[in-house]
């Protein structure tokens, strides 16, 4: 085995695999994987129960649904400046919309603190600064370690138990809550964006959806992610949007 000195080391060059392809890049993803993520999609009509539609920042297809969960291991600010982009005919579409909030969907505890991030409440986190709206925590987890959904078949996702809840110790007295409880004595629609990391068989947007409408009647929700999976390659029809 070649043995290099650490001085001669420092001169050669670094490489990293891209996660997209394999190739070997100098950067943490290669120039043609980064062109593939950066085009964005718009909203798109939502054949899920419960969803008006859905508005993910990039398709999940291959190479960018590999990207998507390396990025969810593994935190990198570079993959994340590339990943979280919202282009500006979204961001009017979505604003046009008047969300009242957005509603990170919450992940495991463990295994957000093994990979060092909550993935879902940091992709919320960005579409709040994008649109300038508040996160309201309105779910939990009904237990600290649910049943894990990956592998899963699309009837066994949707055949699950309900593993969500309406947050226990949400703020009541809270100025957001309070303009909640307004807006429900007075009858009017609430606009919600929920958002979770990766949607593939959109079960989790579901089951989610359901417990929101049980405790808001007369709320409309929408989704957003940073990568949306459909089932199949066909481009969707974009939502006409109200």
């Amino acid at each position: 085995m070649l043995m290099l000195s650490p001085r001669l080391q420092n001169y050669l060059p670094k490489f990293f695999l891209c996660p997209g392809c394999r190739h070997p890049t100098h950067q943490v993803i290669c120039a043609s994987c980064e062109r593939l993520i950066l085009r964005n999609t718009q909203i798109l009509c939502s054949h899920h129960e419960s969803i008006q539609g859905i508005a993910p920042l990039v398709y999940a297809f291959e190479t960018t649904q590999a990207i998507i969960r390396k990025w969810k291991e593994y935190r990198g600010s570079q993959l994340q400046r590339i990943l979280f982009q919202v282009p500006e005919v979204l961001r009017k579409q979505l604003i046009e919309l008047h969300f009242f909030a957005i509603v990170p969907i919450p992940q495991n505890q463990k295994r957000s603190f093994n990979r060092g991030q909550d993935s879902a409440y940091e992709i919320a986190q960005h579409y709040s600064k994008a649109l300038d709206l508040p996160l309201l925590p309105l779910l939990e987890l009904k237990s600290k370690d649910p049943d894990r959904q990956t592998g899963l078949g699309h009837f066994d996702r949707e055949f699950s138990k309900n593993p969500f809840q309406i947050h226990t110790q949400f703020g009541w007295n809270s100025p957001l809550f309070r303009r909640l409880e307004e807006k429900v004595l007075n009858g009017e629609e609430i606009r919600i964006l929920l958002v979770d990391d990766l949607i593939t068989s959109g079960s989790t947007l579901t089951k989610s959806a359901k417990v929101i409408q049980s405790f808001l009647p007369r709320s409309k929700i929408w989704a957003g992610s940073i990568g949306y999976r459909p089932k199949s390659n066909r481009v969707l029809a974009h939502v006409q949007l109200r």
